[in-house]
């Protein structure tokens, strides 16, 4: 059996079919196993550093697009909010609250634990 830190949407441990290999994750004791290591070959390794680095990039870009809507597309409203414009509160708390649901995202659908040693594995490709 198989684990993994995919933090995908499993329903009760059901497996899913992720870059041909089967992967599992189990409940126990009613909560998800996602912090568990995953065992990689070297060249799985380097492909799931790359997805992870893209990924961030994105959310990077996808962040500094938020700033800018919510920070300098809301300068033109005269909206306040205890006494301050929503441009400052569309700047600061919406890109705040932004990166933090991206980060889940990336938590639950990229990121994957595995073990940067290579000791004990046999495949080093």
């Amino acid at each position: 059996m198989l684990y993994h830190c995919l933090l995908v949407s499993t329903y009760r441990g059901k497996a899913r079919q992720v870059g041909g290999a089967l992967w599992e994750r189990p409940l126990i004791g009613g909560m998800d196993t996602a912090f568990m290591k995953v065992s990689l070959s070297y060249r799985e390794k380097l492909k799931q550093a790359d997805k992870e680095a893209k990924a961030t990039v994105v959310v990077l870009i996808l962040t500094i697009a938020v700033w800018l809507l919510c920070g300098i597309g809301l300068s033109g409203s005269d909206i306040v909010i205890f006494h301050t414009p929503i441009w400052i509160v569309g700047g600061t708390i919406g890109t705040w609250i932004f990166t933090v649901f991206a980060c889940i995202f990336l938590a639950k659908r990229v990121f994957v634990n595995f073990n940067l040693d290579e000791e004990g594995e046999g495949d080093n490709e």
